[in-house]
């Protein structure tokens, strides 16, 4: 005689050969890449989650449904007889981090009603579209990186993505790395992508997270549009229309980030990898796009606090530049700015020799006004111990 559970079984082992036949073949590694608890998953193939198919909606939703009840029948003995070998202990704090078993049935319809946002955003109700979005950002890290590779977030209009982000910065207990997750998720391959200008709703967004809470949009898109995009004219509008959001701390932390060509990043950023060490572009030498980056850095009111070592690696690349071609004018409409804005930090530095010396070097006409300002600057210094000395 058959037992239950082998009546169910052959009940899934149905339906599986019946979406198979409907050319629904990959339904099995979908189902498992979305329940990956291990991380290494693929982004789900969003046409089996969408309403538009209510026939093929139906059957995946049933079998889901029958999958988690055949699990739980299955799996819970087995789970019992394995829990008498081990330390009860362990045992407890295993039970207490499993996803599979306490994180899945919660999260599946919640994964479910995401897909929604894959339509028009124009039919879904505010109210609605508010509620649903709230319920992800408010998701722990764990199930975060549960439920975010198994929406199709690339088919989310920017008046969606724009929502997200709105309500992660009226979201005020949302821990930071949270909110790094998300942004990454819905911002960074969207904007990568680009090859126009970003629309206004989305930069509008952007910008104001940026004013709310910095860190998040510098770890989960401004930093990875840096080192794995090809940083070409709409994603270094949306790279300097951030930063000047920034505040001041943050700021010198993305410069840092720059003149380390990445390497202080990771190594405050352990916990979230958003940028591969062995998958990114280096900086250096430093291109136009990336010399305005930094003089937007520079040029945001307030400024920032250069201390010894930061100046002096910030000069050290640019003489670099300057030694292989003279004719650079990027370097130089840098250093015009350093040494017009940040003249008390040259002199309290010492750094005034370096740049005279990056100018003698130029065969630029911006290394005269350069050299102007250096000549005021010695003449403050004079004027100083002039008057100390009287």
């Amino acid at each position: 005689m058959s037992s239950v559970g082998d009546i169910n079984r052959k009940k899934l082992d149905a339906l599986c050969k019946k979406l198979a036949a409907s050319h629904e073949s990959s339904f099995e590694a979908n189902l498992k890449a979305v329940f990956d608890v291990h991380g290494q998953r693929q982004a789900v193939d969003p046409t089996w989650l969408k309403q538009d198919e209510p026939e093929k909606h139906g059957i995946v939703s049933l079998t889901i449904s029958f999958f988690f009840y055949v699990s739980n029948a299955a799996l819970k003995p087995i789970m019992t007889q394995r829990s008498k070998a081990v330390n009860p202990e362990s045992t407890q704090d295993a039970q207490q981090h499993d996803p599979m078993e306490e994180d899945v049935p919660e999260l599946e319809p919640l994964i479910g009603s995401m897909s929604v946002f894959s339509g028009s955003s124009s039919q879904i109700q505010t109210q609605v579209q508010v509620e649903l979005l709230s319920n992800l950002i408010e998701l722990p890290l764990a199930q975060l990186k549960i439920v975010i590779p198994a929406i199709d977030m690339q088919s989310w209009s920017d008046d969606i993505i724009a929502s997200l982000l709105k309500e992660i910065t009226k979201a005020n207990t949302i821990p930071s790395t949270n909110a790094s997750y998300l942004v990454h998720a819905a911002t960074f391959a969207k904007v990568a992508a680009l090859k126009s200008n970003v629309t206004r709703v989305l930069m509008n967004s952007i910008q104001q997270l940026a004013q709310h809470e910095g860190k998040c949009i510098m770890d989960g898109l401004l930093v990875p549009l840096l080192f794995q995009s090809e940083l070409g004219k709409a994603q270094c509008e949306v790279i300097n229309k951030s930063i000047s959001e920034l505040n001041p701390s943050q700021r010198v932390s993305m410069l840092q980030t720059i003149i380390s060509d990445g390497e202080s990043y990771f190594a405050a950023n352990t916990t979230l990898h958003f940028v591969s060490r062995d998958h990114r572009n280096y900086l250096r030498p430093w291109n136009d796009a990336v010399i305005q980056i930094i003089s937007t850095l520079l040029s945001t009111q307030p400024l920032i606090e250069l201390d010894k070592t930061l100046l002096g690696d910030l000069i050290q690349p640019l003489k670099i530049i300057v030694q292989g071609n003279p004719k650079d004018k990027g370097a130089m409409q840098l250093l015009l700015l350093l040494t017009s804005k940040y003249a008390q930090a040259i002199i309290e530095h010492q750094a005034i020799d370096s740049i005279e010396e990056i100018c003698q070097t130029s065969t630029m006409f911006l290394k005269r006004a350069v050299l102007g300002q250096i000549a005021s600057m010695r003449k403050r210094m004079a004027a100083a111990t002039a008057a100390s000395t009287d």
